[in-house]
């Protein structure tokens, strides 16, 4: 299969639920205000320029997702007069054309991650024998649960979130506050699995999805879910659900942070499920080259390594 066997069909009717949903870009947003997309389909995020009297856009933490990727030129230009640039990280089943997405994006369109993908319309992998033995192991220990209504685990997910927090000193675009960690278990087409141990909830873990696509967004767990290898249970379960109901692939996503670590257990635990990688591109548009440039040179920025260049590092106040 090629690269992008595994991408939706455009002509497709394609339901709003998932990280297509208006829903999920609310509950994300943070301090910002939501952008509608209404010839694509998805949605930005606007944020103040910390400083400044200016403001810029990103996709919705982690991945920007749209129903027409053909249409997505037309809206960005649409927004040029109000923006200083836009930034957004693609959906891996995207199904875009390069050549569309770089007249959307021609300031920068690279890759920037390898996603592990499972191709449900392929023969399952072998598991390495050490994700066989943690899944027994845990098999062992917990019973898993998906749960009807995500929502009512609100407190205990919002509980096990504070301990990842503090257990990976997580910062930044998934530092959730505690109000969007409730809503994003609201999301349409959000579907959840708990681990109990001793009758108490160990771990959860949250996928999204749309279309008959999978994607692994976020897992917690507390003591006993670590020490009883709840992940793997978790994950085993998720994926032979989403084999049974037909989806056609599911994105477990890569390494954590900004530059890929090949070397990470996180990532090794995902290869261990997958049998396909994928990328996703890191795109970005200057909407006004003259306040961005501003901005650089009044925060001493020289490099483009970063997009946007000025939020490299804390922002200078503009006088």
């Amino acid at each position: 299969m090629e690269e992008h066997d595994l991408n939706i069909d455009l002509n497709i009717a394609i339901t709003a639920s998932g990280y297509l949903s208006r829903t999920y870009a609310d509950a994300v947003r943070g301090t910002g205000q939501i952008i509608e997309l209404p010839r694509s389909g998805g949605w930005l995020i606007r944020n103040d320029i910390p400083g400044t009297p200016y403001f810029d856009a990103a996709g919705p933490y982690p991945l920007f997702s749209c129903s027409d990727w053909n249409e997505l030129p037309a809206d960005l230009k649409n927004l040029s007069g109000t923006l200083v640039s836009i930034r957004i990280v693609t959906d891996p089943f995207g199904g875009f054309d390069e050549d569309i997405l770089l007249d959307g994006f021609p300031h920068i369109m690279r890759r920037y991650k390898m996603h592990q993908v499972i191709d449900l319309e392929q023969e399952p992998p072998r598991l390495p024998e050490n994700h066989r033995r943690n899944l027994r192991f845990a098999r062992d220990r917990v019973e898993i649960k998906k749960s009807i209504y995500p929502v009512e685990l609100s407190e205990e997910w919002i509980r096990l979130y504070g301990i990842l927090r503090h257990r990976h000193n997580i910062s930044g675009a998934a530092d959730f506050e505690r109000w969007s960690l409730k809503r994003q278990l609201r999301v349409p087409g959000l579907h959840a699995w708990s681990a109990i141990y001793e009758n108490e909830i160990a771990g959860i873990a949250l996928w999204m999805t749309h279309n008959k696509y999978a994607y692994y967004h976020l897992a917690a767990y507390n003591t006993n879910g670590y020490s009883c290898k709840v992940s793997f249970a978790l994950f085993d379960e998720a994926i032979g659900f989403f084999r049974e109901q037909g989806f056609k692939a599911i994105d477990l996503g890569a390494a954590p942070g900004l530059a890929e670590d090949r070397n990470s257990g996180l990532l090794r635990f995902k290869k261990g499920w997958a049998n396909r990688e994928l990328p996703v591109y890191l795109c970005g548009r200057i909407c006004d080259q003259i306040k961005y440039e501003t901005l650089k040179a009044i925060n001493h920025v020289s490099g483009n390594h970063f997009f946007p260049a000025y939020r490299d590092r804390p922002l200078k106040q503009i006088a």
